[in-house]
C-alpha cells in the first residue's frame, strides 16, 4: 500500500460577498510527492479533525498569529488555455499541477505547490465581471528584483497588454479583468 501525503490541509469558507476563503496548513515540503511529470500530487481529501484539535491541546483561541502570511489566491478565469499563457508563459509561473481535466491549473513560483489556483468553474466561457461585481479587484505579486519585473513588462507589453508606472510599482491587468501590481 503507498500512502500519498498532499501539501496542506484547508478549511473553505466563504466570506459576506461569496469569496472563497481557504484557511490552510502546508505539510513540510519534504514530505511533498511528485507524479511521473513532476507535477505536485494535490488531493480534496476529508481532513483529520481529530488530529487538528488534539494539536490546539484545550488552549482558547487568542488569535491568528502575527506570522500569518497569505500561501495563495485561487481565480476564477474563463479560459485555462489563455490563463496559462498570460501567467507562466508571460508572468513567469510554473505549472504545479495540471487538473485541466477537471477545469483548474495551480502555477507557482520557486516550485510552491501554488501560489495561484486557476479555475473555470464559476465563469466556464465567461467575460470578465463588471467593475461593480464582488470578487477580487486586484492583487500584488511580489517580484525578487526590479530586473525580474523590468522582463516580465517586456514580455507583457510584446504580447499586447498595457503597463502602467504607479509610484514605485507596475499595474497591468490581465485577461479577465483582474488587476496586477507588480513589485521588486
Amino acid at each position: 500500500m503507498s500512502l500519498i501525503v498532499v501539501v496542506s490541509e484547508a478549511l473553505y469558507l466563504s466570506d459576506p460577498n461569496q469569496n472563497g476563503i481557504e484557511i490552510y496548513r502546508d505539510r513540510p515540503r519534504s514530505q511533498w510527492q511528485y507524479d511521473s511529470n513532476n507535477m505536485v500530487n494535490m488531493a480534496t481529501d476529508p481532513i483529520d479533525w481529530e488530529g487538528i484539535l488534539a494539536e490546539a491541546d484545550d488552549r482558547p483561541f487568542t488569535g491568528i498569529d502575527e506570522n500569518t502570511m497569505m500561501g495563495h489566491i485561487h481565480l476564477h478565469i474563463a479560459d485555462l488555455n489563455t490563463a496559462y499563457h498570460y501567467y507562466c508563459d508571460l508572468l513567469g509561473f510554473s505549472l504545479e499541477s495540471d487538473w485541466s481535466a477537471n477545469g483548474a491549473l495551480f502555477i507557482g513560483a520557486g516550485r510552491y505547490h501554488h501560489h495561484i489556483g486557476l479555475n473555470i468553474w464559476n465563469v466556464r466561457g465567461g467575460t470578465p465581471l463588471p467593475a461593480n461585481a464582488t470578487g477580487i479587484k486586484e492583487y500584488s505579486i511580489q517580484l525578487g528584483s526590479n530586473e525580474e519585473r523590468e522582463t516580465i513588462i517586456q514580455r507583457l507589453e510584446q504580447a499586447g497588454y498595457h503597463v502602467e508606472a504607479r509610484g514605485e510599482h507596475n499595474y497591468t491587468v490581465d485577461p479577465f479583468g483582474i488587476g496586477i501590481v507588480l513589485r521588486s
